[in-house]
Order: C-alpha cells, then structure tokens, then sequence
C-alpha cells in the first residue's frame, strides 16, 4: 500500500502547528461582480439544469440559471459529505463544477459552500490528490477576507512544501506531477488563469521529454526506470491531455490550436487535429470518437491520463455530443450516464424522455430504463430520497411507455420494479402515506410477496389490522402458488402478531401453527447454506413465539454458521438473535451472539447494533463487561456518520441531548428517542420512560428493529403457548 496520503496529511498538519513557512499563493480568480444566484426548488433544478445542457450560448440569463443549478448542486454535495459519503460528494461536486466553463465560475455560486469545499479537500488530501485539494482549497480561498485566510495558506503552503520535497528537481517525473496537478487543478477550478497554467505545464512536460531524448541503455536504478516511463507517457499522451485540458469546456478548436503549436506540434497526429476541427464543426461522429476516447478505462490510468481529467474531458465531449441532436438518442446516451455518475441523476429522465420519443426501439427503452433504475438505486445507498423522488416523478413518462401494450412486458425493469423500489425507499424513510401509494400501484403492476408484505407492514403501524390482514392473505396465497416458504412462513408470524393485539387468540394460534410448519418444511428440503439459514431464522422466531428461548437459541446458532457466506442472512440472523436476546435479558445470549459477529466480520453498520444492545444488557443487570462491546465498539470509524455517533453514545462519549440533537432525518429522530428511553426504561420504568417508548412503537420508522423491541418490551412476557402434537424442537 502506498504511504503517499499519509506523508501528505502529515505535511498539512504540520503546516498547521506552524512549521512552514507560507509562501504567496496564487489566488483562485473567481469572478466577484453582483449575481444573485436563482434560487431553485428540487422540482426546478432538473428543467433547469436540462436548459443548461441543451444550450451553451453565453447569456445573462444563462449566467444567472447556471449560478443557481451550480450553487443547488453543491449544497447537494454537503449533504453526502455530512453524511460520511465522500465519494458521492465528490462526484456531485465536481458535476456541479463541470457546468462551469472557463470564465463563467460566480463568486454567488460559493456562497455558504465552505465546508462543503472544506471536505472535499481533505478527501483529496487523503487520497494524496495534490491538484483536487489544491483546488478545492483556494475555492473557500476566495471566499474568505485576507484576515481569514491564514489557516488556509498554511494548508496551502503545506501542499506547496510537499512538492518541494517529493519532486526530483529537473526530472522528468517533476514535470509529470506539476503536469497532472494543474490538469486536475484545472478541472475543477474552472478560470482562465488555472487553465493557461495547465497549458504551460503540458507544454514544459512535453518539451522535455523532447529535450531528454529517448534513452537506448538499460535503466540501472529505479529513478532511471521512473524517467523512462513518464519520458514514454509525455511523447505517446502529451497531444491526449493537452486535448482533454481543452474538451472539459467542449473547445475542440481550442484543442487543435494547442496542438498545432509548439511543442505539441512535434508529437501530435495530424489525424486528432482533423477530428477535433471536425467536431470543433458539430460533426456528431468527431464528438462521438471522442467521447469514446475519454470515457475509455486505458485512457484514464496510471500510463495515461488523470483519471478526474479524462472524466471531464469525456463529460465536455459528451455535452457537444448531445448538444448537436438532443432529439437522438445516440447523442443523449452518453450525457445521461454521466448526469447519473455525477449525482445529477434527476435531469437523466427529462434528457432520455425528448429522444427516447413517442414509438422507442425496445432495446433503447430497456437501456433507458435501466439507467434510470441504477439511478434510484444510487439515490438508495446514498439515502437521498430527495433526489430519488425527482428521478422517479421525471421518468414517469418514460415508465407510461414502459407500461403501454407494445411494450408491457418486454423490457425491463418494469414499471413495478419501480414502484417497489420506491416505496421501499419512502418506508425506510418514514413517508407511509407516500410508500403507500407506491406499493399499491406497484400490486396492481406486478404484485410480488415482497410488495404485499411492506403494504401490511404500512397498514398495521396504521392502526388499520384488517387491510394489514388482507394484504397479508394475498401475500400468503401468492407464497403458496409459488412455492415460497420463507415468505409464508414470515407471513404467518406477522398474522399472529396481529391476531395477537387484536385478542384473536385462535386465530393467531392457528397462524403460527402454519408458520411452524412452513419453516420445519423448509428447514428438511433445504439444499444450501442460504436455504438452511433461511429456514432455521425462521423457525428461531416461531420457537419465541411459542415460549422456546432454548429452541429459539439454537435454531439461530445454526442459521448464523450457515448464513456465514451469506452477508444479507447473516446480518439478519445475528441482529434477530441479538434482539431476542435483549427482549428476554438473556446475557449469555446476547454475549455469544456478538462474540459470532466479531467472529464473522459482521459489517460495522450491524455490528454496532449487536455491541449496542449487548451493553445496554450489561447495564441492566449490572454485570461487567467481558471485552466484546469495546472489540466490536473499535472496529467502527469515528467518521461523523450516525452510526459512529451511537457508537460515541454506546461508549458515554455522547450525552443523550447530544445524540437528539444530531438526529437529521425521521429514522434517526426516533431511534434516538429509543436509545434515550431504553436504557433507563430496562432499569426503572417511568410513565415517562414507557411513553417514550410508546411513540417509537407508533412512529412511521417501521424498518428500524427498534420499533419491533419497543414493541416486545411494551407487550411484555408472551404468555408460552403449546406446541402442536407430534413436534419436537430440533
């Protein structure tokens, strides 16, 4: 593993403690004149930022429109970073800043954005990316008054000294560096003074390798090796990176002209400088070649262009390209992809929609509707429902299509598909009125166990059993139908839960008879791991129901060692031991239940929840602990995400104001509220404690298990119910 990031933030912080000497910087020229950025709401920013795209005509009003896309996009951003989710904060940003071209970057466009710049360039400084953080750096630079700007110098200087010092003066690989870090720098700081030194630097790196010559001779150290590769790199990718400098603004004229100037000159193909006046032309073939080009994973690597430099030359590429036909859809492909990889995924649809027309090619449809799948289920990961809801309400006309009788059935992802997966998204959000409504349609598109099952789900923290119910019997039948005897299972189990609350006993006795006997069915016909675990977690939770903790127990030691290649059912069988174990204070458990997820790896997203309620275990009966909390507490980083802050608070590092305070969202809201109330609750409960408790059992955040716990431990005992004759627990 390469030790250069480290020797780089070593060198930032000790800029910091004062040890170097800040030299001048070169400011970043961001034009300050009166703008007003436009204010836009999320239903704007995709028609907006798609007005951008399909005209680059320089304008007043354009200038105005892209201050107000450009500031939105960052302020998107912020938020993945806050979220710990650098890499999806840097791909917005940085398509926030590709809109920008030479010239066009407005101080209104930063205002409010410092930390947002802050963070992208100490993911840069970790990376051991020397022309990002630079930039991004002298960005909140130019935010600030002189007065303000000495901790930034000394970032800055930091930087400046480090190249110093890991730059062999005169060398070949010097020149490659200073080459790649105002290229990178050039990208991102969109000015025409970043841009003019990028230039310079190609040309000093190209003219000499020409100066050096190629060397015959056998290398006879590895700084001779070094100089010979990047002496290779400069004659054969010189002309490519001096064009991609160019393409990031769609300047292919610009491009040609670089090349046919010397020291360019020399080594350019006089075939590239006839394309790139051909696309400099609007030849949408030239635009398309070069798209191709850029986008190619030989052309960003280590032998040849900067990977972030080779993505905005590829971007600028594939605006021209659409810009010559927006109305095809060979010249909106390339755009769309890249809006989705640069977390502008929201304008993908209205982009696709204008050339997809009326009367598709069903292989363009599916492609279409595959990329805009892939969207949401980046929006998902990042948790951005927000934007996740703009991708889905622009596509509903490319889904109209998709759903129409000369298509139905024929590509994919269907409609359905999609309707699932947003209401799945809603749900975890803690919007049931929304995910409702997208469950629905998506049981009258495609009706799925899975889409029947989050609908009960809905109508029962809904206080309304009997459409709860219902959905749950359709759900059973089309288990049934298809063989599916987890889903039924699993269904079974939610029936008795119901029946149960409504004082059905029969019925909810009958109800996990069935479920009991799904799951032992399952559990003889299993074939594989995944089968045997599925069955075995299912039987575990019947066997609670039943009032058979042992059983239980053992029936979820056995799904955890056949689920160990298995991430999803692992993950679900140790967090269903570890709340069986919490519910009925069950130490032993609880303890062996985290010492399996230490064991398996367990990713720290669940194994905090494992180390959480194994400590709140301990507590509540006053017992020592044994190590596994601490273990399990350290494998999770401090890294400001949610998850690291209830680590904080598990440790006594967080108070409980401090942890509600830091809730964003819904879910967070209401697990805090949870953890708040639980600890003291298993100690001493309140009338204040069990109300707490009380709201989170009834709160819209019906995917967080700590509804289910808040619920049990509210319920109180199961009162144990016979097993049916002739069973006996394995």
């Amino acid at each position: 593993m390469s030790t250069r990031p480290l020797i780089f933030l070593a060198a930032f912080l000790s800029a910091c403690s004062g040890s170097f000497t800040p030299k001048p910087v070169t400011p970043v020229q961001v034009a300050a004149e009166p703008l007003s950025p436009m204010v836009l709401e999320e239903t704007a920013f995709a028609p907006s930022l798609k007005q951008l795209l399909v005209d680059g005509t320089p304008s007043g009003t354009r200038q105005h429109l892209l201050a107000g896309v450009v500031h939105h996009q960052i302020l998107r951003a912020g938020k993945y970073f806050q979220a710990g989710h650098d890499e999806a904060g840097l791909a917005a940003l940085s398509g926030g800043l590709l809109l920008a071209r030479s010239g066009e970057l407005r101080a209104a466009m930063f205002v409010g954005t410092k930390a947002t710049l802050l963070a992208a360039a100490s993911a840069g400084a970790r990376a051991g990316d020397e022309g990002g953080a630079e930039a991004y750096f002298q960005l909140v630079r130019a935010q600030l008054s002189p007065a303000e700007r000495a901790e930034t110098d000394q970032h800055l200087s930091a930087l400046y000294a480090w190249q110093t010092n890991t730059r062999p003066p005169g060398s070949m690989q010097e020149a490659a560096a200073a080459q790649r870090c105002a290229a990178k720098r050039a990208v991102i700081e969109r000015t025409p003074q970043t841009v003019a030194a990028a230039h310079r630097a190609t040309s000093l790196w190209v003219n000499r390798a020409l100066q050096e010559g190629r060397k015959e001779a056998p290398p006879t150290s590895f700084f001779e090796e070094d100089e010979r590769n990047e002496f290779r790199r400069a004659t054969a990718m010189g002309a490519p990176n001096m064009v991609a400098l160019y393409l990031r603004d769609g300047d292919a004229a610009a491009a040609a002209s670089a090349l046919e100037a010397a020291p360019l000159a020399l080594i350019s193909n006089e075939q590239l400088v006839e394309r790139l006046s051909d696309a400099s032309d609007g030849d949408t073939e030239a635009w398309a070649e070069m798209f191709g080009y850029f986008s190619a994973p030989s052309t960003s690597s280590a032998d040849g262009i900067e990977p972030a430099v080779a993505r905005a030359a590829a971007w600028g590429a594939a605006l021209e390209l659409y810009r010559t036909d927006p109305l095809e859809i060979s010249a909106a492909v390339p755009i769309s992809t890249l809006l989705v990889a640069h977390g502008l995924a929201d304008a993908a649809p209205l982009v696709l929609q204008e050339a997809l027309g009326d009367e598709p090619d069903p292989r363009e449809l599916a492609w279409a509707l595959r990329l805009l799948f892939q969207a949401l289920v980046a929006a998902e990961q990042q948790h951005d429902v927000q934007l996740a809801r703009q991708v889905y309400t622009n596509s509903l006309e490319v889904l109209a299509t998709a759903a129409s009788p000369d298509y139905q059935g024929k590509v994919g992802p269907s409609p359905g598909e999609f309707s699932y997966l947003m209401g799945s998204m809603e749900t975890r959000a803690g919007a049931l009125e929304a995910a409702r409504k997208h469950l629905q349609r998506a049981a009258e598109e495609e009706p799925t166990a899975d889409v029947y099952g989050s609908l009960a789900a809905i109508e029962r923290q809904a206080d309304r059993p009997e459409r709860a119910l219902e959905a749950l019997s359709q759900l059973i039948a089309l288990a049934r139908a298809q063989g599916q005897l987890v889903a039924e299972a699993e269904s079974q189990l939610l029936v008795h839960d119901i029946q149960t609350e409504r004082g059905q006993g029969a019925a909810a006795t009958a109800a996990l008879a069935a479920a009991l006997k799904a799951s032992m069915a399952l559990r003889s016909q299993a074939k594989n791991g995944t089968q045997t675990a599925a069955a075995e977690r299912v039987l575990a939770n019947a066997l609670e129901r039943y009032g058979q903790p042992e059983g239980a127990n053992r029936a979820a030691r056995r799904a955890a060692e056949a689920a160990r290649n298995n991430t999803r059912q692992l993950s679900s069988t140790l967090l269903e031991a570890s709340r069986r174990a919490l519910v009925q204070s069950d130490l032993s458990e609880g303890r062996a239940t985290l010492r399996r997820a230490l064991e398996f790896d367990l990713e720290p997203q669940d194994l905090l929840y494992v180390a959480l309620w194994a400590r709140l275990l301990q507590e509540r009966l006053g017992a020592p602990s044994d190590g596994g909390v601490e273990e399990a507490f350290s494998r999770i980083e401090r890294d400001g995400s949610w998850v690291s802050l209830l680590r904080d608070w598990g440790r006594g590092q967080l108070s409980n104001a401090a942890l509600l305070s830091k809730a964003k969202s819904e879910v967070e809201r209401v697990e805090a509220q949870f953890y708040v109330a639980v600890r003291d609750h298993l100690t001493v409960p309140t009338p204040q404690t069990t109300a707490a408790l009380t709201a989170v059992a009834k709160s819209r955040a019906i995917e967080l298990i700590e509804v289910q716990i808040a619920r049990a431990l509210l319920a109180g005992p199961r009162q144990p119910i016979s097993l049916p004759p002739g069973v006996s627990v394995p």
